[in-house]
C-alpha cells in the first residue's frame, strides 16, 4: 500500500509503501535495502527464493486468487521442498487474503523460502533481504 507522509516541521510529503495491518493501520514500511519477489497465481508449489547465505524472509502477502472464489492453504516451508520445516501457514477463504511482517531483521531463511500450495489456488508476494 501506498501512503503519504507528512513532515510536520515542513509540511512536505512524500509517498512510500509500507505494510499494512488488517485494521487498515500502518505497521511498517519496509527498510532501504528490502527486495521482494512476486510468485503469480498458482495451485502448484515453487521454489519463492533461492537459497543465500545470511537471506532474511521480512515478510509476506498472500491472497486467494482462483478463478472462481474457493479456499487455499499456502505453507512457506525454509528449504525447498514440501517437506521442509514450515516457517507460517496460512489458511485462506474464498477472496481472502493476508499480509505479516517479521520486523526488519526479520526470519533467518538462508535454505531459501519454498512456497507450498497445499489446496486451492494463490498469488505472494515475498519481502526479503541479505544482510551483510
Amino acid at each position: 500500500m501506498t501512503f503519504r507522509r507528512v513532515n510536520p516541521a515542513t509540511g512536505q510529503y512524500s509517498y512510500e509503501s509500507a505494510l499494512i495491518d488488517d485494521s487498515g493501520r500502518i505497521v511498517t514500511a519496509p527498510r532501504t535495502g528490502s527486495s521482494l519477489t512476486a510468485v503469480a497465481a498458482t495451485a502448484a508449489d515453487v521454489q519463492g527464493l533461492a537459497a543465500a547465505a545470511n537471506l532474511r524472509l521480512t515478510g509476506f502477502s498472500i491472497t486467494e486468487a482462483a478463478g472462481v472464489a474457493a479456499a487455499a492453504e499456502v505453507s512457506l516451508r525454509h528449504g525447498t521442498t514440501a517437506t521442509d520445516p514450515e516457517i507460517i501457514g496460512v489458511n485462506l477463504a474464498a477472496d481472502g487474503s493476508v499480509r505479516d511482517f517479521f520486523g526488519p531483521d526479520g526470519i533467518a531463511v538462508p535454505n531459501g523460502v519454498f512456497v507450498d500450495i497445499v489446496a486451492g489456488t494463490a498469488k505472494l508476494t515475498l519481502f526479503w533481504k541479505v544482510v551483510g
